[in-house]
């Protein structure tokens, strides 16, 4: 069998009608569309009803949980307390936020927000995170939020079998500041007159020595250990309410509504 091959002619390329088109279309180009002004958008509502506490953990440089540290402001005073601990989950890390505002006179609103500095380091040591939250990224940033039903079995366990217990329903949001404040959080300590505590030269040793061996400082220096991990809960709250505050009052905006410092900042462009 012989194959034949087929040529395949084309028209010649009519530029004329090419070059007419062309010019007709820059012709009709026009800038004015970035003369447009955008219309001031109309803040949103600010959220209430909500508790906002710092929130860090401590582990061992193998990833074993030692601690769990929560901080909050009771009027202008920042409060705080360790909680020591090998494991998290949903409902302890909960038991710890009303326990800790329970002993420290805070209200615990049906929304609670624990501000933490990198927050994915906080949030993989809870337990089933993967399952038990809803969980976002902004750049570096990582947010969890779940919803958590609530019931105190202390004295009425009956009722709870019964059905006839009332059962008490919160919202958690784990935010992150690294999405505000993309530094570390000795840089953040210092602009809010709150410095982390150095291990230098404790013991004898280094700060690099002591951070990779966090549960030698628990045992060899317990009081250390309990105010270096307490400081980071104390600046995440501080700094998070500060600039929140801040927005509030000079542009009426409330930053919980957003999760990075570019949202932000076009926000208060927009206002």
């Amino acid at each position: 069998m012989t194959i034949t091959k087929r040529e395949v002619y084309s028209d010649p390329v009519d530029t004329k009608r090419i070059d007419a088109f062309r010019t007709s279309a820059i012709a009709g180009l026009s800038d004015s569309k970035f003369d447009a002004i955008l219309k001031p958008s109309k803040p949103k509502k600010l959220i209430s009803n909500i508790t906002i506490l710092g929130f860090d953990t401590e582990f061992t440089s193998d990833g074993k949980l030692l601690s769990v540290q929560l901080a909050g402001r009771s009027g202008e005073t920042i409060v705080s307390k360790i909680f020591y601990t090998s494991e998290l989950d949903r409902e302890k890390l909960f038991g710890y936020v009303k326990q800790f505002c329970h002993e420290n006179g805070i209200e615990l609103a049906q929304n609670v927000v624990l501000v933490a500095h990198f927050a994915s380091a906080e949030i993989s040591r809870i337990r089933n995170f993967l399952r038990d939250f809803s969980l976002r990224t902004f750049n570096r940033a990582l947010e969890g939020s779940t919803e958590i039903e609530y019931f105190d079995a202390s004295g009425r366990g009956n009722l709870y079998v019964e059905g006839t217990a009332e059962v008490e329903k919160y919202k958690l949001r784990i935010v992150d500041l690294f999405g505000f404040y993309p530094m570390s959080l000795d840089a953040i300590g210092k602009m809010h007159g709150l410095e982390k505590m150095s291990l230098e030269s404790v013991g004898g040793q280094t700060e690099e020595f002591w951070k990779s061996s966090m549960n030698r400082l628990l045992v060899e220096h317990p009081d250390i250990f309990e105010s270096y991990a307490k400081r980071d809960a104390e600046v995440a709250v501080l700094a998070y309410t500060t600039m929140r505050k801040f927005y509030q009052e000079d542009h009426g905006l409330d930053v919980l509504r957003y999760k990075t410092t570019p949202g932000l900042a076009n926000a208060v462009f927009r206002t």
